[in-house]
């Protein structure tokens, strides 16, 4: 259904609600942000993915259309206020993280240390692990030793350092709708 307008979209929302109204489309809006280009597990249950059908319609709806009309049909649509504004601003996430360079979500590390080994013959110097997950799903495995890892520690906090210089620079305190604030 590639040509469903939002009107059309949100009524299938409102009937599978109906349908189901154990199912809190809030909660699923929440998680549907995180996996929506990922396909529906058929596992699922029939009533949340009859409402996450519908929620992805909507969504793709709200993508491809005019923000103002969107607003108006939204609001005058027979769905809860709650519902309209996490629809809002779900459809704001996913927009704004495809067009997002993918950046870090979580970083686990550990040190790996041969403390002995009958095949060694000197003691190794311990090195860094470093798991890296973005946010578009890829995880990366980073071995560093001791000495890059200062080297990546160091040139970080230069940068976060730098950064905060230019914040406090005057240009950097216009605000979105061009004027300064003090």
């Amino acid at each position: 259904m590639p040509d469903m307008t939002l009107a059309d979209a949100v009524q299938g929302l409102c009937a599978s609600m109906a349908s189901h109204p154990q199912v809190d489309p809030c909660a699923i809006l929440s998680s549907l942000v995180v996996v929506y280009n990922e396909p529906l597990n058929p596992s699922v249950d029939a009533g949340i993915q009859a409402v996450t059908t519908a929620l992805r319609r909507v969504l793709e709806s709200l993508r491809d259309g005019d923000a103002s009309l969107n607003r108006e049909v939204l609001q005058a649509s027979p769905l809860p206020p709650r519902v309209v504004a996490c629809l809002v601003d779900s459809a704001k996430q996913i927009v704004h993280t495809k067009s997002a360079i993918p950046h870090l979500n979580r970083l686990d590390w550990r040190v790996d240390l041969t403390v002995a080994s009958n095949l060694l013959k000197t003691i190794r110097q311990p090195s860094i692990v470093l798991r890296l997950q973005l946010t578009d799903g890829h995880i990366h495995t980073i071995e560093l030793s001791v000495d890059k890892f200062h080297e990546l520690r160091y040139n970080t906090a230069k940068m976060l350092q730098e950064m905060n210089q230019l914040e406090r620079h005057p240009i950097m305190r216009l605000t979105l709708d061009g004027h300064t604030s003090v």
